[in-house]
């Protein structure tokens, strides 16, 4: 069976006590496949935690890698990075604004 390959986007607490730990509940249709973070340090961090494979520093780079992202940025980054995602042909899920 296929999994969607997911990217999360911010290592922040919205993505670590919300985001990673539902997709985990997934596992038999999604594979936590990347993370990104401007804080690099932290984006290893949570990876290894959660046993992701990716870490990235510049969202743009994932896309050609996952299915989908998961936004878990500040509001005020949303929309850019959604219409980033978009354009580049990845799902997108984003919470709020």
């Amino acid at each position: 069976m296929y999994k969607l390959k997911m990217g999360i986007i911010g290592a922040g607490g919205i993505a670590q006590k919300r985001h990673i730990p539902a997709f985990q509940t997934l596992q038999d249709k999604v594979v936590l496949y990347a993370i990104q973070d401007i804080d690099e340090l932290k984006a290893r961090d949570v990876a290894r935690q959660h046993h992701i494979e990716k870490v990235f520093t510049n969202y743009e780079d994932m896309f050609a890698e996952v299915d989908a992202v998961t936004i878990a940025t500040p509001n005020k980054f949303h929309a850019e990075i959604s219409i980033a995602a978009l354009q580049a042909g990845v799902h997108v899920l984003c919470e709020k604004p």
